[in-house]
């Protein structure tokens, strides 16, 4: 399937491709197109062809949008003293308020959704 510039038919295209049963993260919808990533290229595929996991299976993410974003023991609490970094991406665990709680490694942390959004997974 190709991976177009915009959320068109007409628009151009990627050379990189989804093969089928490929697996991609998506982080927008628009009009029947899912916007995602594959590797470090973005790009935009017709739904149509897409076939998501149902919402109690479906993985989603936490992805960083800002730079050196303090991770939190609790929401707005106390800094870890730990960073996440523009384009990193963590597992989602739930959010309270602005906040969303997030898997990094063996432990838990908040951030703030002012400097991040939450994904799904194709």
């Amino acid at each position: 399937m190709r991976v177009r510039y915009q959320p068109s038919l007409s628009a151009g295209y990627y050379s990189v491709r989804m093969n089928k049963g490929q697996s991609a993260q998506w982080f927008d919808y628009r009009d029947g197109w899912y916007k995602i990533r594959i590797g470090q290229d973005e790009g935009w595929v017709s739904a149509q062809y897409m076939r998501s996991a149902t919402q109690d299976q479906a993985a989603r993410w936490v992805w960083i949008s800002g730079d050196r974003v303090i991770l939190r023991l609790s929401p707005g609490g106390k800094d870890s003293g730990l960073r996440a970094y523009t384009d990193d991406t963590y597992r989602y665990c739930g959010h309270k308020g602005e906040w969303y709680k997030i898997r990094r490694g063996k432990h838990y942390y908040w951030v703030s959704s002012q400097y991040s959004w939450l994904t799904g997974d194709m």
